[in-house]
């Protein structure tokens, strides 16, 4: 009986901590369930925000295209219904075509061969002249709405994130009526996560690059300065995930001057997206109404052992090139405080009446060599050139822009006879060939750069501000670190010492760091304000959104493409010494309320988004809206701000307030 009795306590003993570990184990997967679910919802719901962000890019330049369709037409019609002008304005065609008669000249003669396309010009510039009234100005402005959806969208996605994490959090309790204090929380450190995404993610110069250096460094031992610019995706500092090209963001040079080159890369990926994607009739309308190319058979001349031959081909007729651009006027960057480029719409045609000789040239040796015979061997074999003439037909060009400023005047601006034209295959086409240079002077007379008002319209609200994609991460495929805390007191784990269990430590009062296990005290760390509780279970859980295109093109990552998703992560370096204690959060983002606690970095959070997001987007499309227009157009945008912004804001810290202990 005596060793049954021994062995019996040791096997009561044995079964508390049996049951003691069991009970530890079940609450730390709870809470690391919890913890995963919750990140991955909120990776989740910044994926869907990204790929509404890439579908609404891809609609913005669409819409661009559009517009550009539009300006060719214009310049196209324009051209031929200015063929009177340039012929009987131009000397050499007012000479008689058989002298002494007085008629008929060469003007006269050349007005009627190309009638039929005076009168198709005439009669499409008619209409293209209405649509382009109304037309630029609508698909604009149906933009600066996109561009004004993304942001409310991106508020919605940040206000769904915090009630998204509250109620998977919430799920993964169990409330039942043997356990009715099984309560899981989010302490103040997973609200400055999101906040600490949420900044980094559109406004990392809000970030203090120079603080988290210092304080890791601080550190014994260090996280090196490979770590922590992984953590904030470049080396040089803080770097904004999701560029916002909105031009109020950047009006203060003094203040943007860190982030303003992200936005000219935006705008540069986003005008190289429009112009890459032209079909034929943007890029290059070329309709030569020419003779079939006549070739002269090859012309040998002998020079003793030298043999030089010659090949010609001909070509004659009326050559019609055109092309159209979206692209800016550098001398306007210069001027603007930002440096950001004004890009427009801008279309240039040319016909001349011409020809084009092709020369072909050979030098070859010649020689007899005994036993072999006549040998030659090439010297000289050039690639073929060509000669080419045209005299002037018809020219004309048109541009979109939003301010007067933002036009080329002059004709250095748009190109040079000879020289491919900046930008990717040439902007207009074949006007600067050499067929065209006589046409390409003859504008400046009939100044056709810019000068006449006819030729720049202000139909056109600018180019929109949409959100892009930083370069560095562009390059990664990967979005900041998304991260969460979540935790539980060890007062209402029901160990064998809880107070609502055998209360077998009610003589040593509330000390149950024995139940923590590995898990490092807050009250040691000194990050008791970060965890809300300094004796609980606690742990921390990141994810990330990543690019998964499905294509096998080594497609590189992009707000164009909608293929962003989510996946749960290894929490960095960075975020678990924040987590322990041994960096301090708060240095980092100084300007964070922390007034009224969860409340005041939760509504500190939706105020920054709203204001610095929405608000800007909201005053660009107001204030280019037209008066007839514009009352009706705001109480659409007021409408749509004060859903986002009012009602979705105070629900959600209402349902932060009541769930919050």
């Amino acid at each position: 009986m005596i060793i049954g009795l021994l062995f019996l306590g040791m096997i009561v003993v044995a079964m508390l901590l049996v049951y003691n570990h069991g009970i530890l184990t079940r609450d730390r997967v709870q809470l690391e369930n919890a913890a995963d679910a919750a990140v991955y919802s909120q990776a989740k719901l910044f994926a869907r925000n990204q790929n509404f962000i890439a579908y609404t890019n891809r609609a913005m330049v669409a819409n661009e295209m559009s517009i550009g369709q539009m300006v060719a037409m214009m310049s196209w019609a324009k051209r031929y219904q200015n063929i009177p002008q340039w012929l009987n304005s131009f000397p050499p065609y007012q000479m008689v075509v058989a002298p002494p008669a007085p008629r008929p000249s060469f003007s006269e003669v050349l007005n009627a061969v190309y009638s039929p396309y005076i009168a198709l010009g005439t009669g499409v510039n008619s209409v293209a002249n209405v649509m382009v009234g109304f037309y630029p100005t609508t698909v604009s402005y149906f933009n600066m709405a996109l561009s004004m959806f993304q942001k409310a969208f991106a508020v919605a996605t940040v206000e769904a994130q915090m009630e998204g994490m509250l109620d998977v959090v919430e799920a993964h309790q169990n409330r039942s009526l043997a356990d009715p204090g099984d309560e899981l929380y989010i302490p103040m450190l997973g609200y400055f996560f999101l906040a600490q995404n949420t900044t980094l993610t559109y406004y990392g110069d809000k970030f203090s690059y120079e603080n988290l250096r210092k304080a890791a460094n601080s550190v014994a031992g260090g996280v090196g300065e490979n770590v922590v610019s992984s953590f904030l995706g470049s080396g040089d500092g803080p770097a904004t995930m999701l560029v916002d090209t909105s031009p109020g963001r950047y009006s203060d040079p003094n203040s943007a001057a860190a982030t303003n080159g992200n936005a000219r890369t935006a705008y540069k990926q986003f005008a190289a997206m429009i112009n890459g994607g032209r079909n034929d009739w943007l890029s290059n309308r070329s309709f030569a109404l020419t003779t079939p190319t006549i070739t002269s058979p090859e012309l040998p001349f002998f020079l003793g052992p030298l043999v030089i031959s010659l090949q010609f081909s001909l070509q004659a007729g009326s050559y019609n090139d055109g092309g159209t651009a979206y692209r800016y006027n550098p001398e306007r960057t210069n001027s603007n405080n930002d440096k950001i480029e004004r890009y427009a719409w801008t279309s240039f045609d040319s016909t001349s009446l011409g020809f084009s000789l092709g020369i072909k040239l050979g030098v070859d040796l010649c020689i007899w060599i005994p036993f072999a015979g006549k040998q030659c061997f090439g010297i000289y074999h050039p690639d073929p050139f060509t000669l080419s003439l045209g005299m002037p037909i018809g020219a004309a060009t048109t541009q979109l822009v939003a301010e007067q400023a933002d036009a080329m005047r002059r004709a250095a601006q748009w190109g040079k006879t000879g020289m491919s034209q900046p930008g990717p295959d040439g902007m207009y086409g074949d006007v600067f060939d050499e067929v065209h240079r006589v046409t390409n002077l003859w504008g400046n007379v009939m100044q056709t750069y810019g000068t006449l008002p006819t030729d720049v319209s202000t139909n056109y609200a600018g180019p929109p501000a949409f959100f892009s994609l930083n370069p560095a991460f562009a390059s990664r495929g990967t979005s900041h670190e998304f991260s969460i805390a979540v935790a539980k007191r060890l007062s209402d784990v029901p160990t064998t010492d809880s107070a609502d269990g055998l209360n077998l430590n009610a003589s040593a009062g509330n000390n149950l760091h024995r139940f923590q296990l590995e898990t490092s005290s807050a009250r040691d760390d000194g990050a008791e304000v970060l965890w809300r509780e300094a004796d609980a279970l606690m742990t921390v859980s990141s994810a990330e959104t990543y690019f998964a295109s499905p294509r096998s093109t080594g497609e590189v990552a992009s707000q164009y493409s909608p293929f962003w998703d989510a996946r749960l992560r290894e929490p960095s370096e960075i975020t678990r010494r924040i987590a322990n204690g041994e960096l301090d959060p708060f240095q980092l983002l100084a300007d964070l309320n922390l007034a009224d606690g969860v409340m005041g970095v939760a509504r500190w959070v939706v105020d920054i988004t709203l204001n610095q997001l929405v608000d800007p987007a909201k005053a660009q499309i107001l204030g280019k809206v037209p008066w007839p227009v514009k009352p009706l157009a705001e109480r659409v945008v007021n409408g749509v701000v004060d859903t986002v912004g009012g009602a979705a804001r105070d629900a959600t810290l209402s349902e932060i307030g009541s769930y919050s202990p």
